[in-house]
């Protein structure tokens, strides 16, 4: 298929995509970044900025890491992503360094997708923590 120019992308962009920070009912001129190298990422007309969102969102490692995308391409080719209602060794290994690594008697650890459901599993956790110690009023 033919690849959108850069003016068509701006124009899809501006009908059809909703950003993060977006100010409804006002046009914005938003910039297409197009690649990444390192800690800067680049737009479709060559303008370097420094990637300080990724890590809003997610880890930021740096762009354009081939020891990190070969090793996610040989981690997908075995099992891409698979919820922790199970185990597998890569959950089981990191599970265990983090464990290793955490302080006093911390040894459990609970991984999630993302903020949201990191925040709700610790607030269920909680609740019924203080169901068992017998203070169910305590919930929030």
């Amino acid at each position: 298929t033919t690849q959108p120019t850069p003016e068509q992308l701006k124009e899809l962009a501006r009908r059809h995509l909703w950003v993060y920070f977006s100010y409804l009912g006002r046009e914005a001129e938003l910039p297409v970044i197009v690649r990444g190298e390192g800690c800067y990422v680049f737009d479709d007309q060559g303008k370097r900025y420094l990637d300080g969102l990724a890590g809003l969102f997610l880890s930021n490692v740096g762009h354009g890491r081939k020891a990190l995308a070969d090793a996610a391409y040989e981690q997908m080719m075995q099992l891409h992503y698979f919820p922790m209602a199970y185990g597998h060794p890569p959950a089981i290994q990191l599970a265990a360094k983090l464990a290793e690594l955490a302080p006093g008697d911390l040894n459990r650890v609970f991984f999630t997708t993302g903020g949201g459901e990191a925040v709700e599993t610790a607030w269920k956790l909680a609740k019924q923590y203080f169901r068992i110690i017998g203070e169910p009023g305590r919930y929030k």
